[in-house]
């Protein structure tokens, strides 16, 4: 519902949108927006209708973790959208509006690329959720299965890349800052497709870790991301009167990948 608001009327913008080419610009921008919305709709459908009612949890993945992440996304493409509308209502420039938005959503796009790598740990659990989904039986929503809601994640990702090449084609003063945005969306797609092809499977929440509760404000204004890494659990042996061995795990702490800004 957020994003429904951005599409306007041709008629209500400036008329130089049609002769300057710009219509097909603020067109990619209306898709974007929109798009995205409808696949938070989609991360929503399944986290408060299907997660409830489904015992197997492991189909999910960190499918809550996504949902929060692209919640952002969208919360920054509409602002960008309202600002944008509001700028060709004013009467500016459309060649100066537009190339602000570009400029604009390229940058959040370089912001939100490291969350958006999050998508590579649900596509490395999507195996085992195929696997477990006999056991599950038939259940829909608005006329599309469960599993027709899970594959979109994997969908999903793959639009970034097409979306910032046709934008970089078009745009006409920004090549630089999109081409940058480009280069990130197209390395989020491949440690995607990493994932999927099996390369390398990273669980963090084993051993109990709820994703839904347990990862609180993932990205909020007042956090940056800071570092990507793995995490490693560490066993020690403890041996008492010599004769029982007894083997603990030593919980790890939590990877920091994001830090709070200094204000």
């Amino acid at each position: 519902a957020a994003a429904g608001g951005w599409r306007q009327k041709k008629e209500g913008m400036s008329s130089s949108l049609l002769k300057d080419g710009a219509s097909q610009r603020l067109s990619l921008l209306e898709e974007m927006v929109e798009s995205e919305g409808k696949y938070v709709g989609s991360l929503r459908t399944i986290v408060e209708s299907f997660v409830p009612q489904v015992k197997e949890k492991i189909i999910f993945g960190n499918v809550c973790e996504l949902y929060e992440i692209h919640k952002v996304l969208l919360e920054k493409l509409v602002a960008l959208g309202r600002s944008t509308r509001a700028g060709l209502h004013k009467g500016r420039g459309a060649r100066s509006v537009l190339a602000d938005a570009e400029a604009t959503l390229a940058r959040t796009f370089l912001e939100m690329a490291p969350f958006l790598k999050a998508a590579s740990r649900y596509c490395s659990n999507y195996g085992q959720a195929l696997a477990v989904m006999p056991k599950i039986g038939h259940i829909s929503k608005d006329g599309v299965d469960l599993p027709g809601y899970l594959v979109k994640p994997m969908q999903r990702i793959t639009k970034y890349p097409l979306f910032f090449k046709d934008l970089a084609r078009l745009s006409e003063s920004n090549g630089e800052v999109l081409g940058e945005a480009l280069a990130a969306v197209e390395n989020v797609a491949e440690t995607v497709n990493k994932a999927m092809d099996g390369a390398r499977v990273v669980d963090i929440f084993q051993n109990g870790f709820d994703a839904h509760e347990s990862l609180g404000t993932l990205v909020t204004p007042s956090r940056r991301f800071h570092l990507e890494g793995r995490v490693a659990f560490r066993l020690r042996r403890k041996i008492h009167n010599n004769t029982k061995t007894t083997t603990t795990t030593t919980p790890p702490q939590r990877p920091t990948s994001l830090e709070k800004k200094q204000s």
